[in-house]
């Protein structure tokens, strides 16, 4: 069984890690934040070099979206963004809230 990210995050969350964003925006700043390491890899000369600053930095990211301890209960979700409202109406093939807004 595989899980998109939103639903990982939220599995945390469940689990009583407390999250500063909503699922869904934790999802896509985490898959933008590896995306763009991943970018930043391919463009440092050697192979060992490209390892060196991506992994502990792919670990920071993660650490810095998801605590390292469990509040010891499931976790409300985080209070609604515009970012994730946006994010949702993306992905539920609604388009993009904003764009709309200025026309």
């Amino acid at each position: 069984m595989s899980l998109s990210l939103g639903e990982a995050f939220a599995g945390c969350r469940e689990a009583g890690y407390p999250l500063s964003m909503p699922d869904e925006q934790a999802a896509q700043t985490l898959w933008a934040g590896l995306h763009d390491l991943i970018a930043l890899q391919h463009t440092l000369p050697s192979a060992a070099q490209a390892q060196e600053p991506v992994e502990p930095l792919a670990d920071g990211l993660v650490d810095a979206l998801i605590p390292a301890e469990p509040a010891g209960e499931p976790q409300p979700p985080a209070a609604d963004t515009e970012a994730a409202q946006r994010i949702r109406a993306i992905l539920s093939g609604q388009g993009d809230p904003a764009s709309t807004e200025a026309s």
